[in-house]
């Protein structure tokens, strides 16, 4: 690690705040993964908006090859990992020549200390699905506006749009939502 450290690990602390988890899109192998490409897009953006960046670098030594990951904050500060890569050896891989088998190790250790170096993990692409259209809901003003006609006990509100945008957003609203819904329209 850097000598320094404090602004880094600020960084990183909202950064992994900002970032979700890499959806397993890819299938292969008899089952499905996140591949490098899902993981890098995944932490893009949180960690640009965090003023962070990963490097990977490929060595050698007199062991073998050596993959080394490294998280770098705007400040300079920085971590990073070091690791003997092992040789690779592609089941039923034949006609595979070597490039192409030390080509696959490569990519899948970088992923692995891609998403390692930055605490990311895989998740089926049905949850993130889910996580991302609660999201949207969430952050739907139509629902925004209901949520604040039942926090501020708006029940002007409420019965001038409960045939409007509250029956066309029912079907988003929780059932405590719902409960408080019809408790103050009761009181209309």
């Amino acid at each position: 690690m850097s000598e320094k450290t404090s602004e880094l690990f600020t960084a990183f602390a909202k950064f992994q705040g900002d970032l979700s988890n890499a959806a397993k899109a890819k299938q292969g192998h008899g089952y499905f993964y996140a591949d490098l490409a899902q993981c890098i897009d995944t932490a893009k953006e949180p960690l640009e908006k965090n003023g962070l960046a990963v490097a990977q670098f490929l060595g050698q030594s007199e062991s073998g090859t050596i993959l080394t990951t490294m998280l770098t904050h705007a400040s300079g500060q920085w971590m990073r990992d070091s690791f003997l890569m092992e040789k690779a050896i592609l089941q039923g891989g034949a006609g595979k020549n070597p490039a192409q088998a030390m080509g696959a190790s490569i990519t899948y250790m970088r992923r692995y200390s891609y998403a390692a170096i930055l605490g990311m993990t895989q998740e089926d692409e049905d949850a993130a699905n889910v996580k991302a259209a609660a999201k949207a809901v969430k952050n739907d003003p139509a629902i925004q506006m209901i949520n604040q006609a039942i926090q501020t006990k708006d029940v002007k509100y409420i019965s001038e749009n409960w045939q409007g945008c509250i029956a066309a957003s029912w079907g988003n609203l929780n059932a405590e939502q719902i409960d408080q819904l019809n408790n103050l329209i009761k009181e209309a």
